[in-house]
Order: structure tokens, then sequence, then C-alpha cells
């Protein structure tokens, strides 16, 4: 039987970015707490919504590199379906609680596309 999830959306930009660096890290954290911080980022091009993902964490998490592969593990890029795949993972880790941060510039805008593409498949 499915379980209800529950997404919280932020446009803050406080918060702690955990030590977790790679999926499996993060989807193990989610099946203990039952919750998870997840940064997405909604962008046909996937390599674009990377790179912007990157530059943002790097700029904001000053003076933190974060290399490309990092921002693969952490945020989920793409185009809605490929980040509706990724948060799916959560899910069937059995996350009830996701908090969606937006690493980009145009936050507005991430959390329209979040709100009309991606948030309706998990209603």
């Amino acid at each position: 039987m499915a379980h209800k999830v529950r997404f919280g959306l932020t446009f803050s930009n406080r918060g702690v970015l955990l030590g977790l660096t790679t999926s499996d890290e993060l989807l193990e954290a989610a099946e203990m707490a039952e919750d998870a911080g997840v940064f997405i980022n909604i962008n046909d091009d996937r390599e674009a919504a990377i790179q912007e993902s990157q530059r943002f964490l790097e700029e904001y998490y000053t003076p933190i590199k974060v290399p490309h592969a990092r921002v693969e593990g952490w945020v989920a890029c793409g185009s809605p379906q490929q980040c509706i795949r990724q948060l799916q993972t959560f899910v069937e880790a059995g996350a009830t609680d996701i908090l969606l941060r937006f690493p980009s510039w145009d936050q507005k805008t991430q959390f329209k596309r979040c709100v009309e593409a991606v948030l309706p498949h998990f209603a």
C-alpha cells in the first residue's frame, strides 16, 4: 500500500547543508528519519540544471566548492519527469515528509514549475 507523502517548499536560503554526498546516503537518511530535505532544479536541459545548481550552491556555501558529481547526488535535476523519478526514490525509501529547496536564482519560476509539473504526480 502506498503511503501519503507531504512536501514542503521553501524559498529560504537558510539551513544546513548536510554532509551527505550521494543519493544513497540521502536515501539511507530518509529511511531512518522518514523525512528528507532535497534540492530540486527543474530545467528541460538537465546539464543546465546541474550547472546552475552547482554555481548557486558554491556561492551560497562559500568557500565550499561543490564537484559536478556531488551536485548530481544532492539535487533532483532535469525535466519534471526526471525530477519526479528522483523524488520517487525517496518516497519508495519510506520518506513521508520531504522539504524541497531550489538551488536557483529564479526561485519563483522553480516554485511555479514544481507546483504545476512535479507535485501533482504525488497527489
